[in-house]
């Protein structure tokens, strides 16, 4: 174990030899010695030692304490004044220079070793406590828009304000000047908010920490949200420290609010569509079904979600989100709970976040059964539908109204999207529009759902990836008795 090294400045040679041989039997090393205070910085500059022994009564123009004010300017060193007498006006010159400790002398190695040992121990803790407020103040900094530190009084009313990061003013609206304690910032917070924050603010002499969000009313109308985040940790001094930070979280909320009436209007589309959906984790894990799926597989949302139901319906067969061909359209049969099976097409969509990571997948799923009963009757209805429908110039697909799956598209439209006839024929209609846009998806809802009478504009996507805007109308037509929907597109 290394050696501390102790620095002497005493006047007097044959004590400061004295004092050396002490230091070296009590195993510290002597770092070197002085007799003047201006000796003693100098050779502090030059060689910076664990801790410094001082004599208060120094010859020359500074006295030990001087000195050891201006090494404590310059170093992060402990300092020790050693004493033989000393008036009152001298000690309490000594006293303002928060020495780490006194020695009278003559002393003897006890003492000395003790007075040494708790000085430095004492300074370790120091040192650790402010490289962990300098810490805090740079995370401070970086995380959030105002951070304080509050030397706590055993009476609420003498806390003491240390330090801050930040402008108080920027978060709540009010001049940090005129903040003494948490009541005065209360009559800035919302009034339906002030109770809990008193309560939170005065529990945290027991609780240690916490956080909590709040509203504050700024300019006297405009009402914004502010996070507190408190920590409160003990100190030597045996005063303990609580560490706060603000985040005015205004913007925050308005964004998760509209994340929120997102969701909740996706949940509604999705919920009322008659095209079944699964959406999955990246573990195949079902995060959301929708009661259309509950429908055609006689399960309930319980039995579905929070597995891997996927697979439970359709078996090993179905591809997982980041597999090759886990984006293509695959035909698979589908168990029903009471046994029975039916022949579904699948249409996954692959979700991935804005590192190409896969999230998971988006399935829509038609029953087949449907589907090929609507080709057979538009194989029947053929020659009917060829002049309006195959021969027509306009961009244009059939659907079955019941399904809402693609049963026939002509040659316009495969130019136009780049689409072949197999690959939309048998997928679901809703598949077509640009689902990660609600707001097309809402469209594509309401016009096959409604049979809107008049033309709309949808995002569809096409067929290298990239999305166009396209104006759609639907028209209803009736083939032997059954109820077809004659989408007609127009684009550039």
């Amino acid at each position: 174990m290394k050696r501390r090294r102790v620095f002497l400045v005493e006047d007097e040679p044959i004590i400061a030899s004295g004092i050396e041989r002490k230091i070296l039997q009590l195993g510290y090393e002597v770092a070197g010695s002085a007799s003047t205070g201006e000796a003693a910085i100098k050779a502090v500059d030059a060689d910076t030692p664990d801790l410094v022994l001082m004599d208060i009564k120094l010859e020359g123009r500074l006295d030990g304490i001087e000195a050891a004010a201006e090494i404590k300017k310059r170093h992060d060193v402990p300092v020790i004044f050693l004493t033989a007498y000393a008036d009152e006006a001298t000690l309490d010159r000594a006293t303002q220079q928060d020495p780490f400790g006194y020695i009278v002398k003559p002393f003897t190695d006890r003492e000395l070793f003790g007075a040494i040992e708790v000085s430095l121990h004492r300074h370790e803790l120091d040192r650790e406590l402010r490289e962990r407020e300098e810490r805090y103040r740079m995370l401070s900094e970086v995380l959030s828009d105002f951070a304080f530190s509050v030397r706590m009084a055993r009476d609420p009313e003498h806390d003491e304000l240390e330090w801050t990061i930040g402008s108080l003013e920027e978060v709540i609206g009010i001049q940090l000047d005129g903040v003494r304690s948490i009541e005065d910032m209360l009559y800035v917070v919302h009034p339906e908010d002030v109770a809990g924050v008193r309560a939170f603010w005065t529990g945290l002499r027991n609780k240690r920490g916490g956080r909590i969000e709040f509203r504050v009313i700024r300019d006297g109308a405009r009402t914004d949200w502010v996070k507190m985040d408190a920590k409160v940790c003990g100190a030597e001094d045996g005063f303990d420290r609580l560490y706060g930070a603000l985040q005015n979280i205004t913007a925050l909320r308005t964004t998760e609010k509209r994340l929120e009436q997102r969701e909740f209007e996706f949940s509604q589309i999705v919920q009322t569509m008659r095209q079944v959906i699964w959406v999955g984790d990246a573990e195949n894990v079902c995060i959301y079904a929708n009661q259309a799926l509950c429908d055609m597989t006689r399960y309930s949302r319980e039995e579905i979600v929070g597995k891997n139901s996927l697979a439970m319906l359709v078996g090993t067969r179905s591809p997982a989100p980041g597999a090759d061909g886990g984006s293509e359209p695959y035909e698979v049969q589908l168990c029903r709970k009471d046994g029975e099976e039916i022949t579904v097409l699948i249409t996954p969509r692959r979700i991935e976040d804005d590192g190409g990571e896969i999230r998971g997948s988006f399935n829509l799923v038609v029953d087949v059964t449907r589907q090929r009963h609507s080709m057979d009757l538009l194989s029947r209805s053929k020659r009917k539908l060829e002049g309006v429908f195959h021969a027509s110039p306009t961009a244009s697909l059939l659907i079955d109204a019941a399904t809402n799956a693609v049963l026939d598209v002509n040659e316009a439209f495969m130019a136009l999207t780049g689409f072949d006839r197999d690959t939309i024929v048998g997928s679901g209609g809703f598949g077509l529009a640009d689902y990660e846009d609600l707001d097309d998806l809402n469209r594509m809802v309401t016009l096959l759902k409604e049979r809107l009478s008049r033309s709309t504009e949808i995002r569809l996507r096409t067929k290298d990836g990239s999305s166009r805007l396209f104006g759609v109308e639907v028209r209803e037509i009736v083939v032997d008795d059954e109820e077809l929907l004659l989408l007609i597109l127009s684009g550039e």
